[in-house]
């Protein structure tokens, strides 16, 4: 079983320590009685997560059921392939590592285990915890007034609490989606795609002499692909969301330092070349987002002229399989807007 360093900390107590006896019925009105099923039990209700993660498969079954393929649910839970994986908050760990994988062995079925388990700590709102009664935090619906859905997958990714508690402050998002996704991401994908629409007729330019630095920005397309993969399937997907922009920060300070603005005024030929290899790592970076900022990568990729829908083996090929030249692209649009907090607070009312 993969499990992150949460996971794997809280398991490793609760073994050592010894398996101890736990209530599973509360004293709450709502629920389901637990006296039918207990004697004495009268006035209590059935704990939910003494046994709702088996709603896994019942989950699954059901959809099988539905689909009129009543015996599918079975490749998904007893295939030796599959893996499952699960990604949870802290106070679920001991039901995932530990009870469900018991419930499984205990039907002496031929159930997979959990492939995989990752932990999310606490995040606070403003060094408080959420409140919904209380007015602390921001709902879904609220923050989508705030900005786009892809502004809120990537701070949520990359601010995520995988081994402390951590506190969300509106400074802190603001300033990651200014200086990584405007500045950074959005800031190299507008500069190369601007250039050769405007100075090579709207088509990659070809590329010729190779430099050094050429290479090695071609030879890290793969590399981060690849890294970004291993990362993945070790449940690091902060770290692996990391992986990418690090990418997109190696292209943007290569397209700093080749300046194609200027080179094209007395070698266009060289300026062409910076640009291919700079349109390579853009179309590398709309491939390895997807999973992250699905509305970004299909915008590039609007842009880039290629289908919004990726095929299945795109990821495998990258950096095998580049934007030939003469590929026409459509006129570049801005990706991201930068945020201001008094603006944020005052659409929100909550200016004081």
């Amino acid at each position: 079983m993969h499990l992150n360093e949460s996971a794997r900390n809280f398991a490793k107590k609760m073994v050592e320590e010894g398996l101890k006896p736990r209530c599973i019925t509360r004293d709450i009105e709502w629920g389901i009685p637990a006296e039918p099923i207990f004697e004495g039990a009268e006035g209590k209700v059935l704990y939910v997560w003494a046994e709702n993660i088996l709603g896994y498969l019942s989950a699954t079954k059901e959809w099988a059921e539905c689909t009129g393929r009543p015996k599918e649910w079975r490749k998904l839970w007893q295939d030796k392939n599959t893996k499952t994986v699960f990604c949870i908050g802290k106070d679920n760990i001991i039901f995932h590592t530990i009870i469900f994988p018991a419930l499984l062995m205990a039907t002496h079925e031929p159930y997979v285990l959990p492939y995989g388990i990752t932990v999310t700590e606490f995040m606070m709102f403003e060094n408080q915890p959420f409140s919904k009664s209380k007015g602390v935090g921001i709902g879904a619906e609220e923050a989508l007034e705030v900005s786009p859905a892809d502004y809120w997958r990537y701070f949520l990714i990359i601010e995520r609490p995988e081994t402390k508690d951590l506190s969300f402050t509106w400074e802190r998002f603001v300033e990651r989606v200014n200086t990584d996704l405007n500045n950074l991401l959005g800031n190299f994908v507008h500069r190369t795609l601007t250039l050769i629409y405007r100075e090579f007729n709207k088509k990659v330019p070809a590329q010729s002499h190779l430099k050094d630095e050429d290479e090695e920005l071609l030879g890290l397309i793969a590399l981060s692909a690849r890294k970004q993969a291993e990362l993945i399937e070790n449940l690091k997907f902060r770290d692996s969301l990391d992986a990418v922009f690090s990418l997109a920060r190696a292209g943007n300070t290569y397209l700093s330092s080749r300046k194609p603005w200027h080179t094209i005024k007395k070698n266009k030929e060289s300026a062409g070349t910076t640009l291919n290899i700079s349109v390579q790592v853009v179309n590398a970076l709309a491939i390895m987002i997807q999973p992250y900022l699905p509305t970004t990568a299909k915008n590039i990729r609007k842009m880039l002229s290629l289908p919004e829908k990726m095929q299945e083996d795109e990821f495998e090929r990258i950096g095998n399989s580049p934007i030939p030249a003469d590929h026409p692209i459509l006129e570049p649009r801005v990706l991201f807007r930068k945020l201001n907090k008094y603006e944020i607070l005052k659409k929100l009312n909550r200016v004081v």
